[in-house]
């Protein structure tokens, strides 16, 4: 069976007024929320790959997943989210290369789609622990 390699899906660079539009000035680092984020990458999608939209899908559930489920109520819920964090937060790179990671890890979906997975995850607990922390109003 012949190992899968990812081809180089390269983004499409932002224009010039959608760099001057996140920006918040002169070297302010630009916030990109998930939903801009996978509004952009939905936009793009249909100029690509069946695969390429595939994982646009698979991750963007995925998120959703997390966020939806970070506070069960539920047993399933519980499942859902535990399912949803293991994927999201195992580090399954076979090696320092992420496209070598196995096929549908979280590393080669964001490998393939051009996204950092460490910045995935830190955000994802920067936000978890945000909302288990919130603070306290006076």
């Amino acid at each position: 069976m012949r190992k899968y390699r990812p081809q180089s899906v390269s983004p499409t660079p932002p224009t010039r007024n959608q760099r001057d539009a996140g920006s918040g000035g002169a070297g302010a680092p630009d916030t990109v929320l998930p939903a801009q984020f996978f509004a952009s990458l939905q936009r793009q999608a249909p100029h690509r790959t069946g695969e390429y939209r595939l994982l646009v899908a698979v991750l963007d559930d995925a998120i959703r997943c997390f966020k939806l489920f970070a506070f069960p109520r539920t047993h399933r819920e519980r499942r859902l989210f535990e399912e949803t964090e293991r994927w999201i937060m195992d580090d399954d790179s076979l090696s320092t290369d992420p496209s070598a990671a196995p096929l549908l890890s979280f590393e080669y979906v964001c490998c393939v789609l051009g996204i950092d997975p460490a910045g995935v995850r830190q955000s994802l607990q920067r936000w978890r622990t945000a909302g288990l922390n919130p603070p306290l109003h006076t």
